[in-house]
């Protein structure tokens, strides 16, 4: 288990490498830069700034050196723990992350574990009953499940249980005007984590 472990480890740092390397490329291939996002963030962009006016700003977010210094001078503040600061208004990436990690982590603890509990015994149920009529519905519907989009059963569920029947709230972990509760905080978790169950249920049961 613990080889494993450390295989599997192993294989995810050069993978997350990779996709930090094209997610910079692809970034740097888009039509403009940070500059022209501060710019206009600021309330800027009816100003005509002069081309050394830009160059300045280039030169003091360092957009001016080549693309592969930019990446190591990105790498080496993100090993470092700063992730920068949000064009919008400035404020701290890193905070950022910090204060929705939870929840996030909250939210797909919640999705995986109901993913355990349904799947695993659906996937048992099917695997004794082989060609049988549930095996074929239950297989059928991992099928579904793993390929449907999680974006499009969001949506989907938004409309029906929230919009619809109004039985689910849309969003946010305390509904306005009531006080935060382990209660009220179930209540909004479940839309959103029976959502993102689906495609673990469905690995689980194949």
């Amino acid at each position: 288990m613990t080889a494993y472990i450390v295989r599997r480890v192993l294989i995810a740092v050069p993978t997350l490498w990779a996709i930090t390397v094209l997610a910079f490329v692809l970034l740097s291939l888009a039509p403009g830069d940070a500059v022209d996002a501060l710019v206009l963030s600021r309330g800027q962009g009816r100003t005509v700034l002069s081309g050394a006016d830009l160059q300045s700003l280039k030169h003091q977010y360092g957009l001016d050196q080549p693309l592969p210094v930019r990446y190591v001078v990105w790498l080496e503040q993100v090993l470092r723990g700063n992730f920068g600061f949000r064009v919008a208004d400035g404020y701290s990436v890193g905070a950022l992350v910090a204060d929705r990690l939870p929840r996030t982590l909250e939210l797909m603890g919640a999705a995986m574990l109901i993913g355990l509990l349904v799947g695993l015994p659906l996937g048992t149920y099917s695997a004794l009953r082989p060609y049988s009529i549930p095996d074929y519905v239950l297989t059928v519907c991992a099928f579904m499940g793993m390929s449907i989009p999680s974006f499009f059963a969001a949506i989907a569920a938004l409309y029906i249980f929230a919009v619809w029947l109004h039985v689910l709230p849309v969003s946010g972990y305390v509904t306005p005007g009531r006080a935060a509760s382990l209660s009220e905080e179930l209540y909004h978790l479940i839309l959103p984590a029976v959502v993102l169950s689906l495609e673990f249920v469905a690995r689980f049961m194949r």
